[in-house]
């Protein structure tokens, strides 16, 4: 135990039989994001999802690190995780508030996409976004007094992606965050459209036509890839291709960084069709975080197309593992 923790880190207990496994969490019949990656003993969630299936497999996990050494003195065993929290919409962090309070779990480091420049006294401004983003420093405005030791959100800037340390050295992981902040006004590459300008509330109503509700905060969301030796996983946030985000994204970090063996499909699978994205990451495995029948026609049947083996995490629980050169899956079957 660490002189300098209160509590018994339960990852120091972990096996390390050199593989790095990414979770996709079952999801139900609605659609909700939420993934770890655990490496060595070292654990990462990207999203805790809506609902509480990230939370029960992290404690089971906790569990099996355990296994039978309580401490006797009763201090605390807590598994420490580094949290990437992709936006702030409630299919990716509606359980956070509820994962922050679990006991059994300490929060070392929170990272988050730079706040939109929209809020409460910008004309303007869309409420469930400006609420959305309250809500997520809210939950996180009392760490240190819900036992987490993360000092607070570490805001990822517009542009620059980063790259976190993993505890096996051939292995890494990078948050990439958008190119810059959504809320600004952008030229569009179709003729007579504009990009998101939601602080001009005109330019809203004519956009919301086009489905860009949530554009800002899908827009803004950030993006991870995990690297182990040879094999990548792409988890992909909820910019669309129909908003002309998503192929921005790739030219502006360029075509070969998003190059992987499993992709995680943009915006779910639901409402996008993105070829340009497949083209560059040259997957052999996808995964949609929804159902089969509510994954959009023309990315299954050009996935399909492909030759792709493709996963729908409303199946249940999918979870890859690699030691660098081989890739295995296991749980949920492909379709």
């Amino acid at each position: 135990m660490d002189k300098k923790k209160t509590y018994t880190a339960v990852n120091d207990f972990a096996p390390k039989d050199g593989e790095l496994t990414v979770f996709f969490k079952a999801v139900g019949e609605q659609k909700s994001d939420g993934f770890a990656v655990i490496d060595q003993g070292k654990v990462f969630v990207i999203d805790v999802g809506r609902h509480d299936r990230v939370i029960n497999f992290l404690a089971s996990l906790r569990e099996s690190w355990l296994g039978d050494r309580h401490p006797e003195d009763g201090t605390p065993a807590k598994l420490e995780i580094t949290l990437i929290i992709s936006h702030a919409h409630g299919d990716h962090m509606g359980s956070l508030s509820l994962f922050l309070h679990d006991e059994r779990f300490c929060v070392t480091e929170i990272y988050a996409p730079c706040r939109s420049r929209l809020g409460d006294d910008v004309p303007g401004a869309l409420p469930p976004l400006v609420r959305e983003e309250n809500r997520l420093e809210d939950w996180c405005g009392q760490l240190a007094a819900q036992g987490h030791t993360a000092k607070g959100i570490t805001r990822v800037p517009f542009g620059k992606s980063i790259t976190l340390p993993m505890a096996s050295e051939d292995a890494e992981l990078t948050i990439y965050p958008s190119m810059f902040d959504w809320a600004e006004e952008r030229p569009s590459e179709k003729e007579g459209l504009r990009y998101i300008l939601n602080n001009n509330p005109e330019s809203y109503k004519d956009n919301e036509v086009l489905g860009y509700t949530n554009g800002i905060l899908n827009g803004n969301s950030l993006w991870v890839k995990i690297v182990k030796g040879e094999r990548a996983v792409l988890i992909t946030g909820d910019q669309r291709s129909t908003d002309e985000m998503l192929n921005a994204m790739i030219r502006y970090y360029g075509e070969g960084e998003f190059a992987c063996d499993v992709l995680k499909i943009t915006h779910h699978g639901e409402g996008n069709y993105p070829p340009y994205l497949l083209s560059v990451a040259k997957p052999t495995i996808t995964v949609f975080t929804t159902s089969y029948e509510k994954a959009m026609r023309e990315t299954v049947e050009l996935c399909e197309k492909l030759g792709l083996t493709n996963y729908y995490t409303c199946d249940g629980e999918l979870f890859l593992h690699t030691d660098g050169k081989q890739l295995r899956a296991s749980g949920i079957a492909p379709r």
